[in-house]
């Protein structure tokens, strides 16, 4: 980002100006870039691939959990038939 200069402005106490060119310039930076990160989100629905990235992220959270439901229960199944078999209905509070 550009350097913006400010000073105390003697007329009105305990308030930080910048120059309004400063201003405007940062202003225009950051209005470009936003309309930059538009075009480009805009770019990436149209073209499809901020939905595949999606799905591609969901999958992946899914497999995980399908995982460690898995152990769960093997676990609960390693449990079950140790050797001090559980009685179902028989748990502990």
């Amino acid at each position: 980002m550009s350097e913006v200069q400010s000073f105390w402005c003697h007329e009105a106490s305990n308030i930080l100006c910048v120059r309004a060119s400063d201003f405007d310039r940062v202003t225009a930076e950051l209005q470009r870039q936003l309309d930059h990160k538009e075009q480009q989100r805009e770019s990436e629905l149209r073209n499809g691939q901020a939905g595949d990235r999606l799905v591609g992220e969901l999958q992946q959270r899914m497999t995980a959990a399908d995982q460690e439901i898995d152990d769960l229960r093997a676990e609960l199944k390693a449990a079950r038939l140790g050797a001090c078999k559980m009685i179902i209905g028989d748990e502990l509070p």
